[in-house]
């Protein structure tokens, strides 16, 4: 299924900096300014370092990309992607635990039949 620009619903709004009449393609929040094209571009985020995820570490004092203070739903996504990363690490850490058991088995098991 192809999707052209065209075809998309557009709502008409006020630019929050010049005033301009523009239309968007989402429906317009009373809450959150909308800017035209020329303008947008002034507020555009700047581009992330560091590749796909940001290269964010550590902390928990990280803003929005905005520079607004993070929202309740950005923080909890936030914890949930530092809980998967601290289990994929734990797997991987448990993984090469059970491999080097596996081994050294025949090891650990004369080390034990010393002891008793």
């Amino acid at each position: 299924m192809s999707y052209n620009r065209e075809d998309r619903e557009m709502f008409d709004a006020k630019c929050g900096d010049c005033g301009t009449d523009c239309q968007v393609p989402f429906q317009p929040k009373q809450d959150r300014p909308v800017y035209c094209r020329e303008c947008f571009q002034n507020h555009k985020p700047e581009p992330r370092q560091g590749g796909r995820f940001g290269g964010r570490s550590g902390g928990n004092d990280r803003g929005s990309r905005f520079g607004k203070e993070m929202t309740d739903h950005e923080k909890c996504m936030m914890q949930n992607a530092e809980i998967v990363e601290m289990i994929v690490k734990y797997h991987l850490d448990q993984r090469k635990t059970d491999l080097y058991i596996a081994e050294n088995a025949s090891k650990i098991t004369d080390n034990i039949n010393k002891l008793f």
